[in-house]
C-alpha cells in the first residue's frame, strides 16, 4: 500500500512540472517570438528602408512623413553611385574558355602517379574494410584457437641440413584431423585421423590413423658408433655389418602406415594403449633426387642391409603405459612448462614379417623423465634416461628398424638417425628458467651411445651434445622452440612453429 501511495504522489509531481514548463514555454515564445519577413522573390529589387522623406510634390505646405516605401533611387543618389566594375563585392563572371595549360596538362601529368597511389592502397583499404565489416580477426583467431568446430593447425620445422618443412592440420570438433607437410626432408607427407574421444565415455577412446610419406635425404652413417668421415672413399664399399667406419649418405624413402588403437585411462595419471599398425616401405634404389648428397649405395654394400633393395611389408603391435602426474601449480606460469612430476613411458611391441624379408622381432622401450622446480619455483631441473632395445640382430631386420640416437629431442646435437644398433641409451640434464611471461630459455647436456649388446655398452663411447634454446608460449600452448645443439659433427640449429597444438591436459594444476 505504501508503495503505490508512492507511485501516485510520484506521478502527481511530475505531472505538475511537465504542465509548469509547458506555461513558461508558452510565455517565452509569446514574449520574443517576432514576424517573419515577407518572403523575397529572385527576380524582385532589393527593398530599402522606409523613406522619410517629405511627400511635398503636390502640398509642398503640409509635408507629412509619407506611409508609403519608396524603391526608385533619386537622381542625386544615381549620381553618387560609383562606376559599373569599380563597386565593392561585385562578383565578376567565371572565365569559362578553354586552356589547354590549365586543365590538359595537369590531368596529363598526375595521372600516373594518381592512379599509381590509388592501386597500391586499394588491396590496404579494401583489407581494413574487410577485417571491420567481416571480423576477419576474430574469425582467424578462432580459427586458429583449438576451440572452434573446425580448427587450424598451421607449423613450420627449420632442421639444420635438411631446409624447411611446413604444413598445416585441420581438425573438425576433434574427432577428425587431416595433416600435410612438404618440404625439408618431407618432400610430402598425408595424414588423416579420426577418433571417439569421450563418445564411449571418458575413460576410454579408440582412434584410427592412415599415413603416407614421402621423405628424401634420410641420412645413414653405419651401424655402430664411428666418427663420421669426409672425403672420397678409398676402399670397396662398406660393409655396415661389421665395419663402423661412418660416412653421411643420404637415401629417399616412401612409407604408407595404416594404426589402431585404442586408450584406456586405468587410474588417475594412468593410461594404456593398445594399438596394431600395417607398415609398408620402400627404398629409392636410384639415389636420393639431390644430386649433392651422397646416395648410400655409393658408399655401403646394400646387399648386406636388409630388405633394402626390396623393400619390405610389416605388422605390428603394441602395448605402451604413460604415467604422468606433472603439474604447473603457479598461476603466473604457462602449463605448457610443467615444473614438478614424473613422466615415465614404457612399451613392448612385437612385429612380424608379411613378405618374409627380414626376421619377426619384439622391441622394447623406456623413457623415464623427473622434473623438479628450484628456487624460486619457475627453475626447472629436468633429468631423463631412456633406452631402447630389439631382439634381432643387425642382419636380421631392417636397418631402419634399429634404435636411434639423434635428433631435436634424443641426442640433441647431432642429425636424426645419427647413429643405429640394437640398442640404445640416453641420459639427458636440462635447465629452464623464464625470461618474461612468454619466453623462456633453456640450457641442456645429452650424453648417448648405442651398442650390439647390454655387456658392450661403455661410457668411453659416449657422445655428447650441448646447447641452447628458447621457448615461446602462451598461458596454456608451446607456439615455437628454438634450439641451437652442438656435437662432434659441429653445430646443428633446429627450430619448431606449432602455433596452436595443444599441450597434454595432464599438465594440470593443483
Amino acid at each position: 500500500w505504501n508503495t503505490i501511495r508512492f507511485s501516485a504522489m510520484w506521478i502527481r509531481v511530475n505531472l505538475l512540472n511537465a504542465l509548469l514548463v509547458f506555461i513558461l514555454s508558452f510565455w517565452a515564445a509569446s514574449v520574443f517570438a517576432q514576424e517573419a519577413p515577407p518572403p523575397v522573390r529572385a527576380d524582385d529589387p532589393p527593398q530599402t528602408e522606409p523613406s522619410t522623406k517629405k511627400n511635398c510634390t503636390d502640398n509642398p505646405s503640409s509635408c507629412t512623413p509619407s506611409s508609403d516605401f519608396s524603391f526608385a533611387p533619386t537622381e542625386s543618389e544615381l549620381a553618387a553611385a560609383p562606376e559599373p566594375g569599380k563597386a565593392n563585392n561585385i562578383t565578376k563572371g567565371r572565365d569559362d574558355s578553354p586552356n589547354v595549360f590549365k586543365t590538359l596538362v595537369p590531368h596529363v601529368l598526375f595521372f600516373i602517379p594518381k592512379w599509381t597511389f590509388a592501386a597500391i592502397m586499394w588491396p590496404i583499404r579494401e583489407g581494413l574494410y574487410s577485417l571491420d565489416r567481416y571480423d576477419l580477426a576474430g574469425k582467424v583467431g578462432a580459427l586458429l584457437s583449438g576451440d572452434a568446430p573446425i580448427t587450424l593447425y598451421p607449423s613450420a620445422i627449420v632442421v639444420a641440413g635438411q631446409g624447411v618443412t611446413l604444413g598445416f592440420g585441420v581438425e573438425y570438433k576433434k574427432y577428425i584431423r587431416g595433416r600435410f607437410l612438404f618440404g625439408g626432408e618431407a618432400r610430402r607427407i598425408f595424414a588423416g585421423r579420426v577418433r571417439t574421444r569421450d563418445l564411449l565415455g571418458s575413460s576410454f577412446e579408440l582412434d584410427a590413423e592412415i599415413e603416407h610419406q614421402r621423405l628424401r635425404n634420410t641420412i645413414f652413417a653405419g651401424i655402430g658408433n664411428g666418427a663420421l668421415q669426409s672425403g672420397p672413399l678409398s676402399s670397396p664399399l662398406i660393409d655396415p655389418l661389421t665395419d663402423e667406419t661412418a660416412f653421411e649418405t643420404r637415401f629417399d624413402q616412401n612409407v604408407t602406415r595404416i594404426e589402431v588403437g585404442a586408450n584406456l585411462s586405468i587410474i588417475k595419471h594412468l593410461q594404456l594403449r593398445f594399438s596394431g599398425a600395417y607398415l609398408r616401405r620402400r627404398f629409392d634404389e636410384d639415389g636420393p633426387d639431390d644430386t649433392s648428397s651422397i646416395p648410400l649405395q655409393d658408399f655401403y654394400d646394400t646387399t648386406n642391409l636388409v630388405a633394402f633393395n626390396s623393400g619390405f611389408d610389416q605388422a605390428y603391435g603394441e602395448l605402451r603405459f604413460i604415467f604422468d602426474n606433472r603439474i604447473q601449480p603457479s598461476p603466473w606460469m604457462s602449463t605448457a612448462l610443467p615444473t614438478r612430476g614424473w613422466k615415465v613411458t614404457g612399451f613392448g611391441g612385437r612385429t612380424h614379417s608379411i613378405n618374409d624379408n627380414h626376421e619377426d622381432y619384439t622391441r622394447l622401450g623406456l623413457d623415464v623423465q623427473r622434473y623438479q622446480h628450484l628456487f624460486g619455483g619457475n627453475r626447472i631441473l629436468i633429468i631423463r634416461t631412456q633406452t631402447e632395445w630389439v631382439s634381432a640382430g643387425v642382419g636380421e631386420i631392417p636397418f631402419v628398424d634399429l634404435a636411434q640416437q639423434g635428433g631435436s629431442i634424443i641426442l640433441r646435437g647431432y642429425r636424426r638417425g645419427r647413429f643405429r644398433d640394437r640398442m640404445s641409451l640416453l641420459n639427458s640434464l636440462e635447465y629452464r628458467f623464464p625470461i618474461n611471461r612468454q619466453i623462456s630459455g633453456f640450457l641442456f647436456l645429452d650424453a648417448g651411445t648405442v651398442a650390439r649388446t647390454p655387456g658392450e655398452l661403455d661410457i668411453g663411447n659416449l657422445h655428447y651434445g650441448t646447447g641452447i634454446g628458447l621457448h615461446v608460449h602462451t598461458a596454456d600452448r608451446l607456439l615455437i622452440r628454438l634450439q641451437a645443439a652442438g656435437g662432434e659433427d659441429g653445430l646443428v640449429f633446429n627450430a619448431s612453429f606449432k602455433s596452436s597444438d595443444r599441450v597434454r591436459k595432464t599438465t594440470k594444476r593443483r
